[in-house]
């Protein structure tokens, strides 16, 4: 079993996680594959080689003392593929830059992935290609797609191409595999000489295995609304998250991790006077790959549905929902079915122009054969967060 993923499309279109090993790239390899030399042009391929500002990232860190940083004028992830985290079932980004860091245009610019003769494994699938350059790839293979290639034509010095692929990776995904993912660049002289190639890889990256208690996804742009949640509530499985929203212009980064287990794992504290179920959630949803947290300003906001089996000592009444940002000791809001004030009405957007966050509903079933209560509390909120309840 495993969390589930709902949606409806518009057009096609916890944690950035993973140890990664380096591939660097100083050989460069005729069409006949034989090795000859070191390339005689300076470009990168990998993830995340420019900050938003253009600048190279690059803080190599001092074996002797890992708090120093030595810059060595190469990116820091030069020859790295970090693909975003995600759960078998569900899709991941694989960001992609090319950076060229030469005092002059290289001409040809050409990029596959993967890298070919390197297929995908069984079970990955490419979706979308997104991001500022997508535009200069295309997906590769019909009716099955089975690669992207990108050509980037003549790259001015100093010029950096990016765009990421979007890979879904089926449910009976063998989650032990590594070097999942792979991408090349050739270029060469405006005679079709002197070729010169560049590789990055994934390396270590794994996917992570189905769970009915948490999700990493990558919601790729042009969906309409998206709903997602953790495996429906039943037996040991106490609690189900569900989400739905609108998906940014970027696309989302999507995280849904539960915990109910025991106290001493949960992350927050239950509010000072209040008893709350054995049970939390954290829910991220970010921005496009950048990472940082999406605000739901406008209508539909993020819809949160938390179902829970509770004893039969549960009170509606004293129904609550604690909110936890940047503090797990102590919330920064919480939501009482009791108080009406807070309860969102008919008009939803209307009601959050002076809040934060509104109770939609709050619902309580009867004893089922194993003596247990199914508690349903649906609220809207503009952000991110833990939540006790």
């Amino acid at each position: 079993m495993r969390a589930t993923e709902g949606s409806r499309r518009a057009r096609t279109w916890r944690k950035l996680t993973g140890i990664m090993t380096a591939s660097l790239f100083a050989m460069s390899v005729l069409a006949s594959g034989t090795v000859t030399g070191a390339n005689s042009r300076i470009l990168y391929i990998g993830t995340n080689l420019v900050d938003s500002t253009g600048t190279i990232i690059d803080n190599v860190t001092n074996g002797s003392d890992p708090v120093v940083t030595v810059p060595d004028g190469i990116p820091d992830n030069a020859g790295k593929l970090l693909p975003t985290p995600v759960n078998a079932g569900f899709s991941t980004a694989v960001p992609i830059q090319v950076l060229n860091a030469d005092n002059q245009t290289i001409a040809h610019t050409l990029l596959s992935f993967p890298v070919p003769g390197s297929p995908l494994t069984s079970g990955l699938k490419i979706t979308d290609i997104g991001e500022t350059d997508a535009g200069a790839c295309s997906k590769v293979g019909t009716p099955t797609v089975t690669g992207v290639s990108c050509n980037f034509e003549n790259l001015a010095a100093g010029a950096i191409r990016s765009f990421f692929v979007v890979v879904a990776v089926s449910s009976a995904f063998d989650t032990t595999q590594t070097n999942l993912f792979s991408a090349q660049v050739t270029t060469n002289n405006e005679n079709g000489s002197n070729l010169q190639l560049f590789e990055a890889f994934s390396g270590e990256f794994q996917v992570q295995a189905a769970n009915p208690d948490e999700l990493s996804t990558f919601v790729a742009p042009g969906q309409a609304a998206k709903t997602f949640s953790t495996n429906a509530v039943g037996g040991s499985n106490k609690l189900q998250t569900k989400l739905d929203f609108t998906q940014s212009a970027g696309g989302n980064l999507v995280s849904i991790a539960e915990d109910n287990t025991t106290a001493t794992t949960f992350i927050y504290t239950c509010p000072f006077g209040l008893t709350c179920q054995p049970v939390e959630t954290t829910v991220t949803v970010q921005n496009g790959l950048s990472g940082t947290s999406t605000e739901f300003l406008s209508s539909p906001f993020l819809a949160v549905t938390l179902t829970a089996l509770v004893p039969t000592t549960y009170t509606l009444s004293k129904a609550f929902v604690a909110h936890y940002g940047t503090d797990p000791t102590v919330p920064d809001w919480i939501l009482s079915w009791g108080t009406k004030s807070t309860r969102c009405g008919t008009d939803v957007a209307t009601t959050l122009t002076s809040l934060d966050r509104c109770f939609m509903s709050a619902t309580l079933s009867k004893p089922d054969a194993d003596g247990m209560r199914t508690l349903v509390l649906q609220f809207v909120t503009k952000h991110n967060g833990g939540y006790k309840f």
